[in-house]
């Protein structure tokens, strides 16, 4: 597949993540993402993050500055999105799957208290807000590395559970207003359908190379890095409000 058959918007996109090293491989820990509330011990100790004040809308909620805590590592699983839907070999029925569990995460957001999204179920693991800043992060990171597999049968691909884009994106959006992570979560849903529905038939009949995995097919590697991998993601923040809200009341 050449750059001159996707749409414009969709090979700007492409070309500016591959030319910032978003879809090249990187060495170290491949990242595992699996079952929700299964977390590795923390891999990145020199990694803090500053939570700052933030009025959520609930009388008195707030983010101490003064609070440092270790962001952890995400879930970990060697069959990530095991049990999972991904039946599709075609960028259209992809991107409808990321469509869906997208408009479903942000429905059941619109139903629960803000304040609780900021607070962990127990020490070392993800808030729903980071977990939200997670998911953002990671649909605009994999389609790209799609469409590079697409073009590019036997590509490796892979990164660091250090990798800076991932982390980093984390640390800096954990503590968002929960209206600003909805628009960020919508908008990265939107390029992501529109990076996958653009992958021609002959492109999901193409192979990967995971530096952990080894060889995949295109379609199971985006059950693994993408629609799984949403899914699951959207299990753990309901099983971690869940948790909270139950402390809470208490």
């Amino acid at each position: 597949m050449s750059g001159a058959s996707l749409p414009g918007r969709v090979r700007d996109l492409v070309t500016a993540r591959t030319r910032g090293g978003l879809a090249q491989p990187r060495r170290g820990a491949a990242e595992r993402c699996g079952p929700p509330r299964q977390l590795l011990p923390h891999r990145e100790p020199c990694c803090r993050v500053h939570c700052h004040t933030r009025h959520l809308g609930s009388p008195g909620h707030h983010l101490a500055s003064a609070e440092r805590r270790r962001l952890p590592a995400e879930p970990n699983s060697g069959d990530a999105g095991r049990g999972l839907s991904f039946r599709s070999v075609s960028g259209r029925a992809a991107a409808e799957e990321i469509g869906t569990g997208v408009a479903q995460l942000s429905a059941w957001l619109a139903e629960v208290d803000p304040a609780l999204l900021y607070l962990a179920p127990s020490p070392g693991e993800w808030t729903v807000m980071e977990l939200l800043a997670h998911t953002v992060e990671f649909l605009r990171y994999w389609p790209p590395v799609m469409v590079g597999i697409a073009a590019e049968p036997g590509r490796s691909f892979g990164r660091g559970l250090d990798d800076s884009d991932r982390t980093g994106y984390v640390l800096a959006h954990g503590g968002d207003p929960l209206g600003s992570m909805l628009q960020e979560l919508s908008a990265a849903s939107e390029e992501a359908q529109a990076t996958l529905a653009a992958i021609p038939v002959a492109g999901w009949e193409t192979t990967g190379v995971h530096m952990d995995w080894g060889e995949l097919a295109l379609p199971q590697i985006v059950q693994r890095v993408l629609t799984g991998h949403l899914a699951g993601h959207c299990a753990q923040a309901k099983a971690a409000y869940d948790a909270v809200s139950h402390r809470d009341a208490l």
